[in-house]
């Protein structure tokens, strides 16, 4: 009888022990996965991304269902260049069409050409163009990261 008794017990505590067990197996599988991209481009990204894939948790193979609302996408690389930048001003008022009363810079730009317009018998209008280096970043390449959704022992 003791011997029953045991053996229930111990039947028991094993079934209990496999609740866990069983309950882990069933849990949630959350897996990330980035691309590298050219683009930004939402609908570029989206394709990047398989919308099943499937991975191996120990002896088990599982699909994981791609979430589409966790798709982010960020620039990973940002080089500097530099262009020439110009800007036309227009100068009112001059008693005459002498390049000397042009300023030689103006908004950290220098005078590069100048032109005179009569505007009345002494007045005249200058032309003004400044040329100066600009810098600019531009995005040349994107990771994207997307997450994927599955359960164990589906």
């Amino acid at each position: 009888m003791k011997k029953i008794r045991l053996f229930a017990l111990t039947a028991a505590l094993m079934m209990l022990l496999s609740i866990p067990a069983y309950a882990q197996e069933s849990a949630q599988i959350e897996k990330t996965a980035f691309t590298l991209t050219g683009t930004n481009d939402v609908a570029v990204v989206r394709l990047q991304f398989p919308s099943v894939i499937e991975f191996m948790d120990g002896a088990r193979l599982v699909r994981l269902y791609l979430d589409e609302s966790t798709i982010t996408t960020r620039p990973t690389r940002s080089p500097t260049y530099t262009f020439t930048a110009t800007r036309t001003r227009e100068i009112t008022g001059l008693p005459r069409n002498d390049p000397a009363l042009v300023e030689r810079t103006w908004e950290s730009k220098t005078l590069v050409d100048v032109s005179f317009t009569r505007t009345g018998e002494r007045s005249y209008t200058a032309h003004a163009v400044y040329a100066g280096t600009a810098t600019g970043t531009r995005e040349v390449s994107f990771i994207s990261t997307a997450k994927y959704f599955g359960k164990r022992g589906t």
